[in-house]
């Protein structure tokens, strides 16, 4: 680092990186001059780009969506990419009669929604006015549009990101929504881009691969979007992270980090709410905190940061970005009108492919990030899920199989009566409701009649439950007894289920009293290796202490022999001078002290015959009463510094700003004259 400057160095930030860490590597890059700070994620920098906020957040934030009555996602699967959004849906859809609409591949949400297509001539139509749905769009209240930050990294996805922003603001134009209304949004998926774009950070990593330098810094970047071979063959590459992957395997230097469950750090989601995470364990072997380790490469490379605690950390980042220290806040992002206008001059054009979302099944729920694909649970229930149960040999896993079978089977069931409920149903429109009416109210008397067949299936469900329930017991009173015959398969599968919880039980059992033969086995060895510390060390301190009351013995005998040989025959006194002497005597002090410019405290002392203890009191009276200028360092000598040669340096900090002590020691050998005079006159 201390010979790259400029562009031969660059960055790339992973997508679990905290903020602290972020500003931190950005203040590293720019000391040595670089602006090459990008990120994993790709966003689209043509029009707007990330010049604007509103262009890549939430706008209407993840519990918006309750006041919402229209939804359009585009490109996304929010159900594995933001699953407590996609709560969020699914309690609207429920209880406040939101209508859903998707362009993109079709997947399960777990809510019924109106599906558009998946072709991105789909937003051309969209954005012209020309399609259908853009008259549902009208006529919504509270309209809310959804794109998922991974089709904007396609090729196209500048034109994406303009066909959407053009999409959402004839949406706010036409539906007359309330000026605090956002309709456009962005939903990432990695918890670090929001905080990087935030900081200045450039979305993707087009920069180094069209400029590679020669040191390459991934802060926990795992996600392979630079290889070896983009860069020339003697790149430096240097990996900070904490679970060693991708990005591990090609570092020529790694530097373990912490993961966010071990530091407390800062972290902005994706509706832009800064968020504070706590120490729940110690990071493990070397690993550091990632700002206190790019602290110290900094001061090896001798371009040192101006913080040291995380207290002045935080106060940077208010500097940079003071939104990042308003924790549990949102900063209000506008300007959706400009951003538009600027989307209109992007020169691209969409491209046929389909708009497919990257995670469409619940396997690729369990493997997103670096921490989840060193997990070896994770490992387990992908497995579980792919290959069933059976190909799991845990308990606990075969009961989570089991139970995800069965809540999706019973998730299916639900969502077929609802379309069912809904074809034989359909609502009213709104001219038939009274003005004023809320969308939820019903005819009471239609409602309780509907909800009557309701009672009556439950009350014959309740009945089979309970006689399944007295079955149950009944065998479990008569294990021996084995049914005959056939079995359906709501009772194979209760039968599955109790054979999966008895061998969970039985599982739990051996392993609690094997893990407490292993504590009493510890606990008793412990003991015994406290006993035996503890014997030794008493032998130790009695053997100490006998070897010292012997040396103090013999120390003693040898002081009263030496004392004996000693005769003091007279006894001198002090000579006392006079106030004129006195006075001479510290001026000439002084005038030694400055002419020799650079003095050792023990000559001084010898010169004037006094001890070296009573010269450095000498020395400091007179450099508190200003008689004397000057440093005593810390090898024993007193350096004389004039006001004026004092005066320079200062004069030289002022107008250098900033400087580092290797420039300002530098500087000082020709600003303080350390020559003596005698040496000067020759």
């Amino acid at each position: 680092l201390q010979g790259v400057h400029g562009g031969e160095v660059a960055a790339i930030a992973g997508g679990m990186a905290d903020a602290e860490a972020l500003v931190s590597l950005k203040d590293l890059l720019n000391r040595l001059d670089s602006e090459n700070l990008c990120t994993e994620e790709l966003f689209p920098m043509a029009g707007a780009g990330t010049d604007l906020r509103s262009n890549y957040l939430l706008n209407s934030r993840i519990v918006g969506i309750e006041e919402c009555d229209l939804l359009l996602l585009i490109g996304t699967n929010p159900r594995y990419e933001a699953p407590l959004f996609n709560a969020r849906i699914r309690k609207s859809w429920l209880h406040n009669e939101l209508q859903v609409a998707t362009v993109g591949r079709k997947v399960d949400l777990s809510y019924t929604y109106e599906h558009l297509g998946e072709e991105t001539s789909v937003l051309q139509e969209l954005a012209n006015g020309t399609h259908p749905f853009c008259q549902v769009l009208s006529a919504a209240k509270r309209p809310v549009v959804v794109v998922g930050s991974a089709s904007l990294q396609r090729e196209d996805g500048a034109a994406i990101l303009s066909a959407v922003s053009t999409i959402a603001q004839n949406a706010r134009n036409s539906s007359g929504v309330e000026d605090g209304w956002k309709v456009l949004n962005v939903l990432h998926r990695v918890a670090s881009q929001v905080a990087a774009l935030d900081l200045g950070y450039k979305a993707g990593v087009d920069a180094i691969r069209k400029n590679p330098p020669k040191v390459l810094f991934l802060l926990g970047a795992d996600s392979e979007c630079i290889t070896r071979a983009d860069l020339p063959g003697d790149s430096l590459i240097i990996y900070q992270g904490h679970h060693g992957d991708a990005g591990a395997t090609m570092a020529d230097i790694i530097l373990p980090g912490a993961a966010y469950t071990e530091k407390s750090a800062t972290y902005v989601n994706t509706e832009g709410r800064s968020q504070h995470t706590r120490v729940a364990v110690t990071p493990p072997g070397m690993a550091r905190e990632d700002w206190k380790i790019i602290r110290a490469i900094s001061e090896l490379a001798g371009v040192p940061l101006l913080y040291d605690t995380l207290d002045e950390l935080r106060s940077r980042l208010a500097e940079v970005s003071p939104n990042l220290v308003r924790y549990d806040d949102v900063e209000e992002a506008n300007y959706f009108k400009q951003a538009n206008e600027l989307a209109q001059a992007v020169n691209q054009t969409l491209l046929a492919a389909p708009l497919v979302p990257p995670q469409l099944t619940v396997k690729d729920f369990y493997m997103t990030d670096s921490i989840s694909r060193a997990s070896q649970t994770m490992a387990k229930c992908v497995k579980a899920v792919t290959e069933g149960a059976a190909a799991v040999d845990e308990p606990v896993l075969i009961l989570f199989a089991v139970k995800l079978r069965s809540k999706t089977q019973q998730a299916d069931e639900e969502q077929r009566r609802d379309v069912i409920r809904a074809a034989g149903a359909p609502p009213r429109p709104a001219e038939e409701r009274g003005a004023g009416m809320p969308r939820r109210r019903r005819n009471l008397a239609a409602v309780m009649a509907n909800r009557r067949p309701a009672r009556e299936r439950d009350a014959v469900d309740n009945e089979e439950n309970v006689q399944e329930e007295a079955a149950e017991e009944e065998e479990e009173e008569q294990p021996s007894f084995q049914p005959t015959g056939k079995i359906g398969a709501k009772k194979q599968r209760k039968l599955e289920e109790k054979q999966a919880k008895k061998a969970q039980r039985e599982a739990e059992l051996e392993e609690r009293e094997e893990r407490r033969r292993m504590q009493e086995l510890r606990e008793q060895e412990k003991r015994e290796e406290e006993e035996k510390e503890r014997l030794q060390e008493e032998k130790q301190e009695e053997a100490e202490r006998r070897a010292k009351e012997e040396q103090e013995k013999r120390e003693e005998e040898e002081y009263s022999k030496l004392k004996a040989a000693f005769v003091v025959e007279d006894q001198g006194e002090e000579e006392q001078l006079t106030e004129d002497e006195s006075r001479n005597l510290l001026q000439e002090f002084i005038h030694y002290i400055e002419s020799s410019k650079v003095v050792l405290l023990e000559d001084l002392a010898s010169h004037f015959g006094m001890r070296t203890q009573d010269a450095i009191s000498r020395l400091q009276d007179l450099l508190a009463d200003g008689s004397l200028t000057g440093v005593i360092d810390d090898r024993g000598k007193f350096i004389s510094i004039t006001p004026e040669e004092l005066d320079s340096v200062a004069q030289f900090i002022k107008q250098r700003g900033r400087v580092s002590i290797s420039e300002l020691a530098q500087a000082s050998n020709s600003l303080i004259n350390l020559m003596p005079e005698s040496r000067n006159a020759a």
